[in-house]
């Protein structure tokens, strides 16, 4: 099996597994709206984060995040909770060659926990050449429905492309 196939396996259980399992799931024979209703609202949310992310309007970006999610990015110490992720992104909006675009491949929704995946190209300033770099890779977004019915994210993972 490929080895990114296998990482990524492993980072979603790892990400499932974090979130709180205390909560009720979905019963099987929930009505097909409801689950239909969430299955867009995740990816409402999706669409709606990327394109400010994109845009860099930082309010959308930040409010998607619950206040204990954690996001793993390649080469650096994870971020948990908000405020430490809102410090990358207010970080990455500084930087004039901050560039980011997301494509999805799949959203999955499940009671009240959901994830989606897909690919990422993103260019940025390096902190320590200075130098502007790109990359592209690969994402898994784990969201978990709130108590007030929204979505938010509770883990978000970037793996960069294997090297040929």
């Amino acid at each position: 099996m490929n080895k990114s196939v296998l990482l990524a396996a492993f980072l979603l259980s790892g990400a499932l597994a974090a979130c709180d399992r205390s909560a009720t799931p979905v019963a099987a024979n929930a009505p097909a709206a409801t689950a239909a209703a969430d299955t867009d609202a995740v990816k409402k949310l999706e669409t709606d984060f990327f394109a400010a992310f994109k845009a860099k309007q930082l309010d959308i970006v930040k409010a998607a995040y619950a206040a204990d999610a954690v996001m793993m990015l390649p080469d650096i110490a994870p971020f948990r909770g908000a405020a430490a992720i809102a410090g990358f992104y207010d970080a990455f909006a500084a930087d004039t060659a901050g560039k980011f675009d997301a494509n999805n491949e799949a959203t999955v929704v499940g009671g009240d926990v959901a994830y989606s995946n897909g690919t990422y190209t993103v260019s940025y300033t390096n902190d320590k050449t200075k130098q502007v770099e790109s990359g592209q890779g690969y994402y898994v977004i784990v969201y978990k429905k709130q108590s007030d019915g929204s979505w938010k994210i509770v883990q978000d993972v970037a793996s960069p492309t294997p090297a040929a």
